[in-house]
């Protein structure tokens, strides 16, 4: 509203073209905003429940490059809590980004399942490396910002009472399982 209040003043021709460029940065940064708040929580994992959220990413995925196929052992949905099925979303997505942006793995798969009052989903790449020390594999920035997402997804499952186990080696592959409570 202020810039819109600014294009209505009389300004000199260089201070029209930069409330212009003002308001087209403003646009697209609020576009930017409601896309990413939109694939952190999206409408389908409402509406739909975790699986339909989870096989939603091997869609989004795509555009990032990466083949993920999902596997649901007889589940309609994982019996875990809103709060926590965003949880959960959220750090599968940032394992297939980190895996598209930090390796050149184009092949991933999700296995998602419930037993005996747990939930689990296990994500595997075949071949390649994602350390859980990245700093000593690939000393820059970007691979220290994958450990600290490794770490956070850590965080995140023990607020729900679950557990986090990363396993990764070079030319065997890596496998993150995330185990999380049941609803009871």
């Amino acid at each position: 509203m202020k810039v819109g209040e600014l294009r209505r003043l009389t300004l000199p021709p260089k201070g029209d073209e930069i409330v212009r460029e003002l308001d087209s940065v403003l646009n697209q940064a609020l576009t930017y905003c409601r896309t990413l708040v939109a694939e952190l929580n999206p409408s389908v994992l409402k509406e739909q429940g975790l699986t339909a959220g989870i096989r939603s990413l091997s869609i989004e995925m795509k555009r990032y490059g990466l083949e993920v196929s999902i596997e649901a052992d007889q589940v309609d949905d994982l019996a875990i809590s809103e709060s926590g099925a965003a949880l959960v979303f959220r750090s599968v997505r940032e394992l297939l980004i980190n895996t598209a942006k930090h390796t050149d793995i184009r092949q991933a798969s999700i296995h998602m399942t419930c037993a005996n009052g747990l939930c689990g989903l296990s994500y595997v790449i075949r071949a390649g490396l994602i350390s859980e020390h990245p700093a000593e594999a690939h000393p820059d920035d970007s691979a220290m910002s994958s450990w600290f997402g490794l770490h956070t997804i850590r965080e995140r499952v023990k607020t729900l009472n679950g557990h986090f186990d990363f396993e990764s080696a070079p030319k065997e592959g890596t496998t993150a399982t995330i185990i999380v409570p049941m609803l009871r």
